[in-house]
């Protein structure tokens, strides 16, 4: 999900803001905590991370500090959320978005040679180049895998998963499900996680819907199938928790206004720290 960094000024008293005191004390120790239990890599700045699966104990906060001292794990002051797609190569044949003007194929044509070429660089360069980058840098990150295209390329995600990046669910192909009955989701839902699973040998406990448009059943389902936290939201900075089915289920927003910014991603991102940093938050998505 995320790689953790220590910010420089640890001393700093980051100001504790009333509207998220609510996170120290919503649901259990573990639901608080369940974001950093997937923290599972670290940048070379001072990082730590937090063990996956177990329950930690939230630290209480010192006289003059604020909840945010202890809304990390470790006296982690801010965590900055990077995540990678890994869908080329489960797309249909052809009908796919693509950078390409929209061509209605008659049926005799089986697919879009050149939309195809355009996917096909994801899995042949993109991602190999990407896993370089963040491998010189020690940056882990969160790869939200389609099924189908872990399973055409069980080389890569293992590689991926090898490289101690996290394994996420992204469905099992290249479609929606949020007009799905429950019971086709649940099969949906199922054969998203084996699949990942199959080709990585690790099982995903995050998921992200197709364009984050799940249907009234998905947290419900992903909480009974053993995920922990999903992205598919745009409403805070922070990752929170709601309750599915009585339990704690994480939230982790997505950061819509990064999506495909290559050419202005990193201002932006070093804007909303410099940002978050002043506003007291605990979190950079």
């Amino acid at each position: 999900m995320k790689s953790v960094v220590r910010l420089a000024d640890e001393s700093a008293d980051l100001a504790a803001a009333t509207r998220r005191n609510f996170l120290m004390h919503a649901g259990t120790s573990a639901g608080i905590l369940a974001a950093g239990m997937v923290l599972n890599a670290a940048t070379p700045v001072k990082a730590a991370a937090a063990p996956r699966g177990g329950r930690t104990q939230p630290r209480k906060s010192q006289p003059g500090q604020g909840p945010s001292s202890a809304f990390w794990p470790d006296g982690i002051q801010m965590v900055i959320s990077i995540s990678m797609q890994f869908e080329a190569g489960g797309q249909p044949p052809k009908g796919t978005d693509s950078p390409f003007p929209k061509v209605d194929f008659p049926p005799d044509v089986p697919a879009d040679a050149a939309a195809n070429t355009w996917f096909a660089y994801g899995y042949r360069e993109g991602i190999p180049r990407m896993l370089d980058l963040w491998g010189r840098h020690g940056v882990k990150v969160t790869c939200h895998m389609i099924g189908e295209a872990a399973q055409h390329h069980p080389e890569l995600a293992k590689e991926i998963v090898a490289r101690g990046h996290e394994a996420s669910g992204h469905g099992p192909r290249w479609s929606s499900q949020y007009a799905m009955s429950r019971e086709e989701e649940r099969q949906f839902l199922i054969a998203a996680r084996d699949m990942v699973e199959a080709a990585t040998g690790q099982r995903p406990i995050g998921y992200n819907c197709n364009w984050l448009r799940r249907g009234p059943n998905t947290l419900s389902l992903l909480q009974e199938l053993g995920y922990i936290y999903h992205i598919d939201d745009l409403s805070r900075d922070e990752p929170f928790i709601q309750q599915v089915n009585g339990k704690d289920f994480v939230v982790v927003p997505y950061p819509a206004q990064q999506r495909h910014s290559a050419d202005r991603g990193p201002k932006l991102l070093a804007r909303k720290v410099h940002r978050a940093n002043q506003d007291g938050l605990r979190s950079a998505l």
